[in-house]
């Protein structure tokens, strides 16, 4: 099982990178705080990974922190999560945002992820509350996914792309896109206008 990999960081888009470890590339399926907390490409790139088995298919899940791989785990453990809606889940929100909602109860936050539904963000609280407490250390002053600077404003083609890879209808994605593109400010990273996109077309 492969636990972790490191090397040049030689492809980075919304939901997948690529490093070369040395003659050896490994594809890994990121969310978008840990793509926001890689480096340039070219540059050396660390990821924790979770090895994830199919019958069809062995794919590879990195993160950037140890935290956001056990929460990643955990969701996984509730029924009706797979791998790729817990990884939504930590794209539409950060590691402390989904901690603080499934501590507190918050079913509305839950919601707005992509992939869930009143009764699985109900199940998420009754089968994860208490988990999360014992596991985690609650940040009282988190109130939420905060945005955060970056370099250059996304072009539209890149949200339109990331946002339909997610199962949005094109003419919803067209929508929320000309909105964000015309309200948020032109140094708002890709991470952030996505993160925004779910909650608009989750809202």
């Amino acid at each position: 099982m492969i636990a972790g990999v490191s090397g040049r960081l030689t492809r980075k888009e919304p939901g997948v990178v690529w490093i070369d470890t040395g003659g050896v590339w490994y594809e890994c399926l990121v969310s978008l705080s840990t793509l926001a907390a890689l480096p340039e490409l070219g540059d050396t790139a660390r990821l924790f990974v979770h090895t994830h088995v199919r019958e069809d298919a062995l794919l590879l899940f990195g993160f950037s922190e140890i935290k956001e791989k056990e929460l990643f785990l955990l969701l996984s453990t509730v029924k009706g999560i797979g791998p790729k809606v817990a990884l939504n889940m930590l794209s539409a929100l950060d590691v402390e945002a989904v901690i603080t909602a499934l501590h507190q109860g918050d079913l509305v936050t839950l919601n707005r992820v992509p992939g869930i539904g009143k009764k699985t963000a109900e199940r998420l609280v009754l089968e994860l509350k208490d988990k999360v407490q014992k596991l985690f250390t609650l940040d009282p002053a988190h109130a939420g996914s905060t945005p955060h600077s970056g370099e250059g404003f996304a072009e539209q083609n890149d949200l339109e792309s990331a946002l339909l890879g997610l199962g949005y209808k094109p003419k919803d994605v067209e929508k929320v896109t000309k909105t964000l593109l015309k309200t948020l400010e032109r140094d708002c990273p890709i991470e952030t206008l996505i993160r925004e996109a779910l909650r608009e077309l989750n809202s």
